[in-house]
């Protein structure tokens, strides 16, 4: 088949290809180290068109992010390739050229409260002092 038929094929299997890309057995078989539950707050797949689905996932490093990244997708194709040999073979998943793309990193937040709790300290050790200068009586 070809034409409409094969369209509507792919784009109904990206359906079911975004449902093995989230599910439990596919996250835990992409790391068995972190738990299921985190590993599904960390991760989070979305469709993006009619036959391509955004693969995001969250790290302590953007390093991290990418060996997850990779985990996950390379689970989730592995699934699909046992799949395929009792469904339409001519169903294929690639992935994109130069992917995973790192978007955004964030710094961590013990660093984040232990700098801003360090700065308020400096901040009202300073007033207190120069509150203490002002008051004190001087002779000049």
């Amino acid at each position: 088949y070809e034409g409409y038929y094969a369209q509507q094929n792919a784009t109904s299997y990206t359906t079911t290809f975004l449902a093995i890309l989230q599910s439990p057995n596919n996250l835990a078989s992409a790391d068995s180290i972190i738990d299921s539950k985190k590993l599904a707050r960390l991760v989070k797949a979305k469709r993006d068109g009619t036959q391509a689905i955004v693969l995001s996932v969250k790290g302590k490093t953007p390093q991290d992010a990418v060996n997850l990244w990779n985990k996950v997708a390379d689970s989730a194709i592995q699934m699909h390739t046992k799949l395929q040999a009792f469904a339409d073979p001519l169903l294929d998943v690639t992935r994109t050229p130069n992917s995973p793309v790192i978007l955004k990193t964030y710094p961590e937040w013990p660093s984040i409260f232990g700098g801003g709790f360090a700065s308020s300290i400096v901040i009202m050790v300073s007033i207190l002092i120069i509150a203490r200068y002002l008051r004190e009586e001087h002779d000049y």
